[in-house]
């Protein structure tokens, strides 16, 4: 991802936009940066244009254990 589309993205998901920090959190998922990326999949999910993507992906992270501790029935 080139850099002036990821400060686009930070910039519309500090705007609120779901979509943006779903983005966001697929590219820090990709990046094996799981900290950012569940904290970008959280905000996805707890914006008023809930993130279904998103939930589906922090379903993910508990599953694998990426970035957080593992717990397979917390999805």
């Amino acid at each position: 991802m080139e850099d002036t589309e990821l400060n686009e993205l930070l910039k519309d998901s500090e705007n609120g936009n779901s979509e943006a920090q779903y983005k966001l959190g697929k590219y820090y998922y990709n990046s094996k940066d799981y900290d950012n990326a569940i904290k970008y999949f959280k905000m996805a999910i707890e914006n008023e244009n809930a993130s279904a993507s998103a939930e589906i992906a922090l379903a993910d992270c508990y599953f694998f254990g990426k970035g957080v501790e593992q717990d397979q029935k917390k999805h």
